[in-house]
């Protein structure tokens, strides 16, 4: 029960702080950083969230660390590796979560925007992460300005600016 509350509370953390924000014209980590990503992650994929064993984004540099090149099979002891293990081929366990100049082959756009997710799990057949990501109102789908910004920091290398 304790666990449900501290989720409940996690979620309505996280919506407080995924508002909408002005696009950025060249965007950078820092600035989707400061836009979004450090309210919206932090509560679950950090070292005392709930997702314990996967990636650290709990700070800037820890996001950057975890996710650019980084796929689910870096995180051999996450329990969300051992549900999609059974779920997914072997090569959407090798697929980055950030694949630097792919926009359209990278996780972590797959699990948070609704077209991404469905792209993939058609192309390999599998359940990409994007429904508990919306179970807990964390998507990105009323947010195209952060989507093409996102989008365009991973086109353009996903650099650690």
């Amino acid at each position: 029960m304790h666990r449900f509350y501290r989720s409940l509370l996690l979620t309505a953390a996280l919506l407080a702080g995924c508002g909408a924000q002005e696009s950025t014209t060249d965007p950078t980590l820092q600035s989707l950083w400061d836009q979004k990503l450090s309210s919206c992650a932090l509560n679950c994929h950090a070292p005392d969230g709930w997702q314990e064993h996967g990636p650290d984004l709990s700070t800037r540099d820890a996001f950057y660390q975890s996710l650019v090149n980084r796929a689910y099979s870096d995180y051999p002891n996450w329990i969300v590796n051992a549900t999609s293990t059974i779920i997914c081929s072997n090569a959407l366990q090798g697929l980055p979560f950030i694949n630097p100049g792919k926009v359209d082959q990278s996780l972590l756009l797959a699990t948070l925007v609704q077209r991404y997710s469905d792209q993939l799990t058609a192309e390999y057949d599998c359940n990409i992460g994007y429904n508990i990501h919306l179970t807990h109102q964390v998507t990105l789908d009323n947010d195209a300005t952060f989507i093409a910004d996102l989008e365009t920091w991973i086109r353009d290398g996903a650099k650690n600016n």
